[in-house]
């Protein structure tokens, strides 16, 4: 199985007392925003704007295929010998030849996809004395 970084940022793993760095691939799956004024807030005598966001579309992430299932490739093109649907989704036999690694925002936005990690910045992250995270000790899904 294959790693791919889909975010801008080096991804540390620290797991048995090793330590794995997963570079940038180069490419980065994000998802759409669109920015809504809403109100204003007064601070301090200053007009501060409050702007709704709502997310769109998924970019820059490949899709969610057959074509990147063990199964698939192991059958010359043919979805599993049982007979499984082509959808990755619908098919419980679907084992990725590549995992992408993005951000939570990214993966909570395609739920359910058994090829898309996040790394859990959670309380298992291990942080700095400043309090930055110097490496995951996982990945999550939703």
């Amino acid at each position: 199985m294959r790693i791919v970084n889909l975010t801008p940022h080096e991804i540390v793993l620290q797991v048995s007392n090793k330590r794995i760095t997963i570079p940038p691939s180069g490419r980065i799956a994000r998802v759409a925003t669109k920015q809504i004024y809403e109100d204003s807030v007064t601070v301090n005598g200053v007009e501060v704007p409050i702007y709704r966001t709502e997310f769109g579309k998924v970019e820059g992430l490949p899709p969610y295929s057959c074509l990147n299932c063990v199964h698939f490739k192991n059958n010359g093109g043919e979805c599993d010998p049982e007979g499984q649907p082509d959808v990755p989704e619908q098919c419980d036999r679907f084992e990725p030849l590549e995992v992408y690694v993005v951000s939570s925002l990214v993966a909570q936005a395609v739920k359910g996809r058994k090829d898309v990690v996040a790394p859990d910045t959670g309380p298992t992250a291990i942080r700095n004395e400043q309090g930055q995270i110097v490496a995951v000790t996982r990945f999550q899904r939703w």
